[in-house]
C-alpha cells in the first residue's frame, strides 16, 4: 500500500485474515471493531466504536447515509470498509445456501425467474400463504426487503448465478 507503513500493511492484512474467517454478522462486528481498534489505536474508545458501527449498519450506505469517503476518513478506513461489504455479502451467501435445500431451494428459484408467490404455489402444490412465508423467510435471511433485491444480493455474492 503506497504511503503506508509495513507494520500497518501487516496490521491491516491480520485484520482482513480475521474478517474473512467469520461465520456470522456477530462475529464480523467483533472482527470489525478488533480491526479498528487494531489500525487506529489513538481513537478513543467511542470514536473506535463508532467508527466500527457505521462500517457494519448498512453494507452499502453506512449508518448515516454515507460511505467513509464522505466523511473524510482515513483511506485505511475506507479500505476495510469495502472488505466489510465483502464479507457481508458472503454471509448473505451461506444464508441463501442454506436455504437453497429442499422447498426454500425450489421457491428460489422460481423467485429468481420473477414467478407470484400464487404461480410458484401452483407448481409445487402448495398454497400461496406458505409461499409468502417461505419468501419473507428468504428476504429476512438475505436481510433485504424485496424479491429484486434478494435475487441480487443472492446472484453478487455467487450464491446463485444468474444465467
Amino acid at each position: 500500500m503506497n504511503g503506508v507503513s509495513a507494520r500497518t500493511a501487516g496490521k491491516f492484512s491480520k485484520a482482513l485474515a480475521k474478517l474473512y474467517a467469520t461465520d456470522s454478522e456477530e462475529n464480523l462486528y467483533r472482527a470489525t471493531g478488533g480491526a479498528v481498534k487494531s489500525l487506529f489505536p489513538g481513537l478513543s474508545e467511542t470514536e473506535q466504536e463508532s467508527w466500527t458501527q457505521m462500517l457494519c449498519a448498512n453494507p452499502a450506505y453506512g449508518a448515516d447515509g454515507g460511505s467513509p469517503s464522505k466523511r473524510n476518513s482515513p483511506i485505511l478506513l475506507e479500505l476495510l470498509w469495502l472488505h466489510v461489504i465483502r464479507c457481508r455479502l458472503r454471509l448473505a451467501g451461506k444464508a441463501y445456501n442454506s436455504l437453497a435445500d429442499g422447498l426454500p431451494g425450489k421457491i428460489d428459484t422460481r423467485l429468481a425467474l420473477g414467478e407470484t408467490d400464487a404461480a410458484i404455489g401452483r407448481v409445487l402444490g402448495i398454497t400461496t400463504k406458505t409461499v409468502s412465508k417461505h419468501v419473507e423467510h428468504i428476504l429476512f435471511k438475505l436481510e433485504v426487503e424485496t424479491r429484486t433485491a434478494a435475487v441480487v444480493r443472492a446472484h453478487s455474492s455467487g450464491a446463485f448465478p444468474l444465467q
